[in-house]
């Protein structure tokens, strides 16, 4: 049997892969039903959705004109979405560039963390979905334990197609003794004294990883986003990703994981992150000095449009069209578990 013809019962009404049609279809602890996921996450990442829109402009004194907008949906693992991490994150290292997390020599507030999944507590696909209740238990007894924390942190696949969990904890209220530790091959580490990492082991079922932050921590944090696999300078299409990479994306995309998350007040008082955000409107107003409008712009979202059939450049993310374009006939209203959420947004 063919990949189409495997994939087919998959597909929507559009032809299109859409993961409600594939979850609990498919057995994430069936090694060949496994390798077939990895194949249809690749085929959905890679199949161009836009969003359509039409765009009224009117200007004081002048008739409303109107265009057809449309852009390129972000997909976990795409170049759009590849952009959106970069300028997330960006600002990000760019603060930690400027900090120092050694306090003294001898003690740091930030702490590397890798909480492994022990292969004889569950299985895979258990393991995947219990992860997020797991992980919210053990920031609940750290912070029982030290008091307020800030988190980054990440998923990966293992191998075995179990969650691994690296992150990186600032601690607000405690700091953390550490030593400078090396292997075998030279490589220095920055190590906290037995006590306080047995510490962490009593909060996690399976092996716990601690590692001190010094300086500032950018090869630590660099070590996290490292498992944010489409976090790049660069898009890289997923014949160039790793079997672990590749299989990190498909589990966090079939089991609905946020490959990453950050917290809002991440890291504190070390340094100033810009938290300057930039406000989308769906209606825009340009005023005069006395508070008149002199153009106002009004966006109506006409539904979704898949990218072969607006005919453009795989390159192209967005484009824009002042006459009806002939495409508005194959353009459909997205599938939400809440049929309520475009209104909510605005959106006619």
């Amino acid at each position: 049997m063919d990949y189409q013809a495997k994939v087919s019962h998959y597909l929507n009404e559009h032809g299109e892969i859409r993961l409600k049609n594939v979850y609990d279809q498919l057995d994430w602890d069936d090694l060949s039903d496994r390798a077939l996921l990895k194949e249809i996450y690749t085929t959905w990442m890679r199949d161009a959705d836009f969003l359509a829109f039409k765009k009224f402009v009117r200007e004081k004194g002048r008739k409303t004109t109107q265009t057809w907008e449309v852009v390129k949906c972000a997909k976990r693992g795409n170049d759009v979405a590849n952009r959106m991490l970069q300028r997330r994150l960006g600002p990000l290292i760019h603060s930690m560039k400027s900090a120092n997390f050694s306090l003294d020599g001898e003690h740091t507030p930030l702490l590397f963390l890798t909480l492994t999944y022990d292969t004889k507590k569950c299985s895979a696909s258990e393991a995947w979905r219990n992860i997020g209740t797991e992980l919210n238990r053990f920031f609940s007894s750290v912070r029982k334990k030290h008091g307020r924390i800030s988190a980054l942190r990440a998923f990966e696949a293992s191998g075995e197609g179990y969650p691994h969990v690296h992150m990186l904890l600032y601690f607000f209220e405690t700091t953390f003794t550490y030593f400078t530790h090396r292997n075998k091959g030279g490589r220095a580490t920055y190590r906290v004294i037995d006590l306080q990492r047995k510490r962490f082991a009593e909060m996690w079922h399976s092996f716990v990883d601690v590692q001190a932050v010094v300086d500032n921590g950018v090869n630590r944090l660099d070590d996290v986003l490292a498992y944010i696999v489409k976090y790049k300078d660069y898009h890289l299409d997923p014949v160039q990703w790793n079997d672990k990479e590749l299989l990190t994306m498909t589990a966090s995309w079939y089991f609905r994981k946020r490959q990453f998350s950050v917290s809002g007040d991440f890291f504190g008082p070390e340094f100033e992150l810009d938290k300057t955000l930039s406000q989308v409107g769906l209606v825009t107003l340009q005023l005069d000095l006395e508070g008149g409008i002199i153009t106002e712009i009004t966006w109506e979202f006409l539904g979704m449009i898949k990218g072969k059939d607006l005919r453009l450049k795989p390159e192209q993310w967005e484009a824009s069209y002042k006459d009806p374009p002939p495409w508005l006939d194959l353009v459909w209203t997205p599938h939400s578990s809440r049929p309520d959420a475009l209104r909510d947004m605005g959106f006619k």
